[in-house]
């Protein structure tokens, strides 16, 4: 297990790499006294973060079934995480002046 601090910024809605497993793990190693932290970003697909990506389905995947999975930018959901990641290094990182 890591004793390093892990913050995990993940859309709700990503069906590319889709948010449980990590959600699986985080119970987990949380479970085992490690510092983890997770933000879901509720309708923010893969590549929310992006800053300026219209969302649209990414055709270099193609599902089974004839879909394929979206990507793009969430602004809501980027402007939080990018508040989110700041203050999450803020409070881990003793920075050298």
């Amino acid at each position: 297990m890591s004793a390093v601090p892990l913050l995990l910024q993940l859309g709700a809605a990503d069906n590319y790499t889709p948010p449980q497993p990590c959600v699986g793990l985080l119970e987990n190693v949380r479970g085992r006294g490690a510092s983890v932290d997770i933000n879901l970003y509720r309708d923010a697909y893969h590549l929310f973060d992006h800053p300026d990506m219209v969302p649209h389905p990414f055709t270099g995947i193609v599902y089974r079934d004839g879909s394929s999975p979206m990507i793009g930018t969430n602004a809501n959901a980027r402007a939080a995480a990018i508040v989110r990641v700041t203050d999450f290094l803020q409070q881990h990182l003793k920075l050298a002046r």
